[in-house]
C-alpha cells in the first residue's frame, strides 16, 4: 500500500479513539482530529460516490467517502428492487452501460471525483411481454426466469387480457400457481352456434381477446392454488405427470366449460372441492382391453371434495387405493358413468355419501377390486346401484 494511505489509516485510527476520550495518559493528551482536516494537511483528496436507484423501490446504498484515485467495491441490490426487472449493476450515465463485472459479477470503481453512479435494470419475461408493443402471433409467452415474483403471478392474468393465448412455465422452478392466478369468473362468457366459448360484455358482445388455451406446468409444481384457473373457457387440456403436484385447490378448474382432458400424476394427494366441477372431462390416458376409456385416480390420492367432478363426462372411473371417503356429490351428475371400481386393500373401510353418484342416470354398477387373499368388503351401501365384488386380474 501507497505510504501516504498507511498514514492516513492510521491518523484516522488515533481519529477514532480520540473521540471516545479525551483523558492524558502517559504524558500524552488525545485531541479530535477530523479526517478531512488530516486528508488536507497531507493534500490528498477525498470524492463522494452517490448511489441512484433510478425508479427502483427500496433505499439506496449510503454514500461513499473515498480517496481520490482509489479503488472500491460497489454495492449489490440488498434494500432495492424494480418490479419485473433484475438488476443489472451501475453505471455512470442515466440508462447508461453497466461498468464492467469480475468473474463473479461483482463490480468496481476507480474513484476520479465526486461520482453519481446509477441503478440499471435488466427487464425479466413479464416485464418484456407487458411493454411489447403487440402479442406475438402465436400468442405464446415463454417465462424464462428460474422464479416469480408476487409482482409477475398478478401480472399473468393481464397477459392474457393482452392477448396472449399461451403461457409456458416449463423452465421455471416455482412450486406454486398461487390463489386467483388466472381467475375469470369476474366476466361473463358466451357460446354461439359454432360451439366457440367467448368472454362478453353485458349485452353479448365478444371481448377483444380469447382468453388462456394452454399452460406448460414445470417439474416442480407442487400445488394449484384456490381458483387458479377459475373459468378459464378455452382451456382443453391439463398435464400433471411431469410434475411434482401433491394438491390442487378448491374450484381450481371451477367451470372450465372446455376442459376435457386431464392426465393426473402418481403423487397427488388432495383434489379439492368444485376442483374440476362443470368440466366435461372425457379424454383420459388410460383404456381398457375393450377400448373404453377410464379415468384413474391413483393410490396417491387420499382426499376428493365435494362436487370435485360435477358433470365430468367419463364412461368409467377406477379409484385407488388411497381414497376411503366419497363426499357428496364428487361425482354426481356424470351423465355418462356406467362404471366404478374401488381398489381394496382389505384394511380400511369404504364410506360412500349416498349423494355421491346423484343423478348418475347411466350407472349400471360398482366393483370392488382386490388381490388375492384379501377379503372383499360386504355389499351394504345403499347409494341406489348394484354394489359388485370381482378380484383383480
Amino acid at each position: 500500500m501507497n505510504r501516504k494511505y498507511i498514514l492516513v489509516a492510521m491518523v484516522l485510527s488515533a481519529s477514532i479513539l480520540s473521540s471516545c476520550t479525551k483523558e492524558k495518559e502517559d504524558n500524552f493528551e488525545y485531541k479530535e482530529v477530523s479526517a478531512s482536516q488530516v486528508v488536507s494537511d497531507l493534500g490528498i483528496s477525498s470524492s463522494v460516490v452517490t448511489f441512484s436507484i433510478t425508479d427502483g423501490n427500496g433505499t439506496a446504498p449510503t454514500d461513499v467517502v473515498a480517496l481520490t484515485g482509489s479503488e472500491i467495491d460497489l454495492p449489490a441490490a440488498n434494500s432495492f428492487s424494480q418490479d419485473g426487472c433484475d438488476f443489472d449493476g451501475w453505471s455512470t450515465s442515466f440508462n447508461g452501460t453497466p461498468l464492467e463485472k469480475d468473474k463473479d459479477g461483482k463490480q468496481k470503481l476507480k474513484v476520479e471525483g465526486n461520482t453519481v453512479l446509477y441503478a440499471t435494470w435488466k427487464a425479466r419475461s413479464v416485464k418484456k411481454a407487458l411493454d411489447a408493443e403487440k402479442v406475438p402471433e402465436d400468442g405464446k409467452l415463454v417465462i424464462e426466469e428460474k422464479n416469480l415474483t408476487e409482482w409477475e403471478f398478478k401480472q399473468l392474468k393481464g397477459l392474457v387480457e393482452a392477448g396472449y393465448t399461451e403461457i409456458d412455465l416449463s423452465k421455471t422452478e416455482i412450486t406454486e400457481i398461487p390463489k386467483g392466478t388466472f381467475n375469470f369468473s369476474g366476466y361473463r362468457y358466451a357460446i354461439p352456434v359454432d360451439g366457440h366459448y367467448y368472454y362478453a360484455d353485458q349485452n353479448g358482445e365478444k371481448l377483444n381477446f380469447d382468453g388462456l388455451k394452454k399452460i406448460t406446468l414445470p417439474e416442480k409444481l407442487n400445488k394449484i392454488g384456490e381458483s387458479a384457473f377459475n373459468e378459464c373457457i378455452l382451456l382443453e387440456e391439463i398435464n400433471f405427470s411431469k410434475t411434482a403436484l401433491e394438491e390442487i385447490g378448491d374450484r381450481a378448474f371451477d367451470d372450465c366449460p372446455s376442459l376435457k382432458t386431464l392426465t393426473l400424476n402418481e403423487k397427488v394427494k388432495t383434489i379439492g372441492e368444485y376442483a374440476f366441477n362443470g368440466c366435461p372431462l372425457t379424454n383420459v390416458t388410460n383404456e381398457d382391453p375393450e377400448g373404453k376409456k377410464a379415468f384413474v385416480i391413483p393410490n396417491s390420492v387420499t382426499s376428493i371434495g365435494d362436487y370435485a367432478f360435477y358433470c365430468a363426462e367419463f364412461t368409467k372411473i377406477e379409484v385407488g387405493e388411497g381414497l376411503k371417503l366419497v363426499r357428496s356429490g364428487t361425482f354426481a351428475y356424470c351423465s355418462n358413468l356406467t362404471e366404478i371400481t374401488f381398489n381394496y386393500n382389505g384394511i380400511d373401510k369404504l364410506r360412500i355419501n349416498p349423494d355421491a353418484f346423484a343423478d348418475c342416470e347411466k350407472l349400471e354398477k360398482i366393483l370392488y377390486k382386490a388381490k388375492e387373499g384379501v377379503d372383499l368388503p360386504a355389499n351394504n351401501y345403499s347409494i341406489g346401484v348394484d354394489v359388485k365384488p370381482t378380484k383383480a386380474e
